[in-house]
C-alpha cells in the first residue's frame, strides 16, 4: 500500500523480498488463506500486488516474488469458486469464509470487494480469466461470484431480508 502511497521504491523492494513474503504467509497455507478480514490483509495486499505486475509489469528485480503474490491471487480466487468447495456455503449460497464463527457478511464482502477489483485488474490487463488447476476461468466468473454475494446480503437469501439496515422493505431493525 505505501508504495502507491508514495512511489517510494524501498516499499517496493521490501515487500518483494523473499523473506518478508514468506513470514506474511503469501505462500498459501491455513484455513484463513484468501481471507479478507480486520486481523488479515494478505489477500487484499496479494491483490494490489497482482495489479502491479500486470499492469505496471516493473520486472527484476521483482517479477520471480511478484509472481508468487500472483499465483496466491489467483488461489485465494479459486477458494471462492463453489467448485473447490474450500469453504463451506449456506443454502442460500453466502461463502462461509469465517468456518462458522460470527460475523460472516464482512467477510463475505470482502471476498465480493476483492473478486470484483481482481476481475478489474484482469480486465485493464486485457487478460481474459485465470487457471484454477487445469480449468480456465472467465474474469466474468469473479464479477458473478461478487454480485451473488452482495445480493444475498441486500436480500436475495432465504429470509427475502437485507442485512443492510434502511435497505429494502424488510431488514433488522
Amino acid at each position: 500500500w505505501m508504495y502507491y502511497a508514495t512511489g517510494n521504491s524501498s516499499y517496493l523492494q521490501l515487500i518483494t523480498t523473499k523473506g518478508i513474503a514468506v513470514r506474511a504467509g503469501a505462500y498459501g497455507g491455513g484455513p484463513y488463506y484468501g481471507v479478507f478480514d480486520w486481523d488479515n490483509k494478505l489477500a487484499g495486499a496479494q491483490v494490489l500486488l497482482t495489479r502491479l505486475r500486470l499492469l505496471l509489469s516493473p520486472g527484476y528485480p521483482y517479477e520471480d516474488v511478484l509472481r508468487q503474490y500472483n499465483n496466491g491471487t489467483e488461489t485465494a480466487m479459486c477458494s471462492y469458486l463453489p467448485a473447490y468447495k474450500t469453504f463451506n456455503r449456506t443454502k442460500g449460497g453466502l461463502i462461509e469464509l469465517n468456518h462458522g464463527n460470527p460475523a460472516p457478511l464482512q467477510y463475505a464482502a470482502g471476498a465480493a470487494f476483492l473478486s470484483a477489483v481482481y476481475a478489474d485488474y484482469l480486465t485493464a490487463a486485457d487478460i481474459p480469466g485465470w487457471n484454477c488447476g487445469p480449468t480456465f476461468y472467465l474474469s466474468q466468473t469473479l464479477r458473478d461470484f461478487s454480485r451473488s454475494q452482495i445480493n444475498y446480503i441486500l436480500g436475495n437469501n432465504p429470509l427475502k431480508m437485507s442485512y443492510v439496515v434502511g435497505y429494502g422493505k424488510k431488514y433488522p431493525t
